[in-house]
């Protein structure tokens, strides 16, 4: 992704201040991500904290459609906010289009001395070969962890619509933070993931903590290990025992990344740790169908089961609801099919793809006036997001206007899988075979 570009635009901040935090500054920042076609706005934020006795600030990412919806997303908060932006940005981009995890917000720490705010004693990394490393400015973590949870999390909670889901990122002392974080302040964080922690500092002191709060933990804990000597290894080897000995409530996984040094390991293992962390979002693909297995019924079932692990609601997503309705228009059951596409775009109002598809079932049943008034929706919808694909969504609209308008050019008809074809494509699923829901 290329370098931030700075927009000399200042927000008025729209929710209220307090003495123990008050908002400094707010500026609008654009990062740009060609790849998905569509700038990202940051808000950039400087917080007074009394935990630290100084001005921070932090980097605030929203989803898509944030200020259109009503919904609550989870947070991820990360640390080195500035360089690690852009690549979870896009990485939690990516995962939530294809529909591996949710949207989230994301929210991104900075350090004007990294090695104070990230390092929770005075000391120094052991190395395998040479004396330890001493680190002047270090044992900052305690301080920096009560700015976090004590300030920064209550701020975000009131301030955007947060889901009290919370996953804290962060490579090297930022992994060895997150790591703190998690065995310091259970409870806080639902899940941590630590790309190559700082194992080696202070002796073992990362895994001697966790080892004393294992029995508190819950949630998720991902980490890795690239190639960094044997040191390293052993340690990283000692945590996956302390972690596999944790109760039931604790999920966690070691990834041993071959091939990765220390300054590589940050890209995989946030999109590991992330597939980990919201595991099951999607379901199964069913290769003999254009639906999930199990149809609608499957579907609420699998996110009931999601919300009660994960400790929030998670209603299912649009992809599964809509290719549940596509399946059954395309077994003939149109009456389930207007239901399932109605609740998509109950769930989902600003979808272009959920409105495509539901207007797709009415111009199939042959009701052109609700297919097209599904299709403009879906064509708005497209362009307020400049979507890639927003001439197809006007397409399907001319093409239901003119069926409306009786038009005596070639038209697909009423029942032509034809129709569907499109809304199949835009969830990424196969075409619907030419002979399908004929008799």
């Amino acid at each position: 992704m290329p370098a931030a570009r700075r927009r000399d635009c200042h927000l008025v901040d729209p929710f209220p201040t307090e003495p123990s935090m008050k908002l400094a500054a707010a500026l609008l920042v654009v990062v740009a991500a060609p790849a998905l076609a569509q700038d990202l706005s940051v808000r950039v934020v400087t917080l007074k904290s009394p935990a630290l006795g100084e001005e921070r600030t932090v980097y605030v990412l929203t989803p898509p459609g944030y200020e259109r919806g009503e919904r609550k997303y989870p947070v991820l908060y990360f640390t080195d906010g500035e360089r690690h932006l852009p690549l979870l940005a896009t990485t939690a981009r990516f995962l939530a289009d294809v529909g591996r995890m949710p949207e989230v917000i994301l929210v991104g720490l900075s350090h004007p001395d990294r090695t104070r705010d990230l390092t929770p004693t005075r000391g120094k990394i052991v190395q395998d070969r040479g004396p330890a490393v001493p680190y002047e400015t270090s044992g900052g973590a305690d301080r920096f962890l009560a700015f976090v949870a004590q300030e920064l999390v209550p701020w975000v909670d009131r301030s955007y619509r947060a889901e009290r889901f919370r996953i804290l990122a962060g490579h090297s002392f930022g992994g060895l933070f997150a790591l703190h974080a998690a065995a310091a302040r259970p409870g806080v964080f639902q899940a941590v993931i630590a790309a190559s922690p700082t194992l080696t500092w202070d002796g073992n002191l990362a895994v001697r903590r966790v080892r004393d709060a294992v029995a508190t933990l819950g949630g998720t804990i991902v980490f890795s290990m690239g190639e960094e000597g044997r040191l390293s290894d052993d340690r990283f080897e000692e945590l996956k025992r302390v972690l596999a000995s944790g109760g039931g409530a604790l999920r966690s996984r070691g990834l041993r990344l071959a091939g990765e040094d220390h300054l590589t390991t940050p890209y995989p293992t946030y999109y590991a740790g992330l597939r980990e962390v919201f595991d099951g979002w999607s379901m199964p693909v069913n290769p003999e169908a254009i639906g999930p297995r199990g149809g609608v019924a499957a579907v609420e079932a699998h996110y009931r089961a999601l919300s009660q692990r994960l400790g929030f609601a998670v209603p299912p997503p649009e992809r599964a609801l809509a290719l549940a309705g596509l399946q059954e228009l395309l077994e003939a059951d149109t009456a389930g099919a207007l239901r399932t596409l109605g609740r998509a775009v109950e769930l989902y109002p600003s979808s272009a793809r959920a409105l495509h598809a539901l207007g797709a079932a009415h111009e199939h049943a042959g009701d052109h006036g609700r297919a097209v008034d599904a299709y403009r929706r879906a064509w708005a919808a497209a362009k307020a997001m400049n979507d890639r694909d927003t001439r197809s969504y006007e397409a399907s609209y001319t093409r239901a206007a003119a069926a409306r308008a009786g038009e005596r050019r070639e038209l697909p008809r009423p029942g032509d899988p034809s129709i569907l074809r499109e809304s199949c494509d835009h969830f990424g699923r196969y075409e619907p075979d030419s002979r399908a829901g004929r008799d």
